[in-house]
């Protein structure tokens, strides 16, 4: 059910969840690829990038009702259980503070490196990280480069 549920909301994407992919799109110059409307488990969630274990959420101007966030409270436990970070922002804050909200997404993306690399560097008893891992000026990992062969 999700997959054909998801398919069919990539066709009916509103301008914030276009005005975001398109943004998240540049994250490709660092390796991280984001999915939209993709089912994880039995939901379906607006943005999700595996190697990141990110997901983004975008939601309306409305309050949800209590119902309505018990729901989101579960699934953002069941993602966290199967090692996703979790953001969620409004729509409107899309088209009011895009870079503001891309920030954020760098930081989560930033910490969860630097975490990564920690245990990396734990488990090799403090051997000296592989090249390909030293951070770049942002603290993300620099682009791997693929051979023009």
């Amino acid at each position: 059910m999700p997959e054909g549920y998801s398919r069919k909301k990539r066709l009916t994407e509103t301008q914030a969840e276009r005005k975001l992919a398109e943004a998240l799109g540049m994250l490709k110059s660092i390796g991280l690829t984001f999915r939209r409307q993709a089912p994880k488990g039995s939901n379906v969630v607006n943005f999700t990038s595996d190697e990141a274990g990110l997901v983004i959420e975008l939601d309306t101007n409305q309050i949800p009702d209590e119902r309505q966030a018990k729901y989101n409270a579960m699934r953002i436990d069941v993602l966290a259980q199967r090692g996703f970070r979790f953001l969620r922002f409004w729509t409107q804050d899309v088209d009011r503070n895009l870079a503001q909200i891309m920030a954020q997404v760098m930081a989560v993306l930033r910490d969860q490196h630097e975490s990564q690399r920690a245990r990396k560097a734990a488990a090799a008893s403090g051997g000296a990280p592989a090249p390909e891992d030293q951070p770049g000026d942002d603290g993300l990992p620099r682009p791997r480069r693929r051979n023009a062969g």
